[in-house]
């Protein structure tokens, strides 16, 4: 059986570096328009749900 070596993680340890930016911000100039797509299949609704949040986000910063 395998052997867990590194320690537990501790409380206030994080997982995730959310300081570090991977990727830059992609901004439309003004004017520019985004066409967003996305499909979903039956009972996975909440993930087209969040892309739809999504399209509308990316509207209301056209402005």
């Amino acid at each position: 059986m395998p052997e867990v070596t590194m320690p537990a993680h501790q409380t206030g340890d994080f997982l995730v570096d959310y300081e570090e930016k991977v990727f830059p911000d992609v901004k439309a100039e003004p004017g520019e328009k985004a066409l967003v797509t996305f499909h979903t299949v039956a009972f996975e609704g909440s993930i087209g749900f969040v892309n739809l949040l999504q399209a509308t986000r990316f509207a209301s910063q056209r402005i």
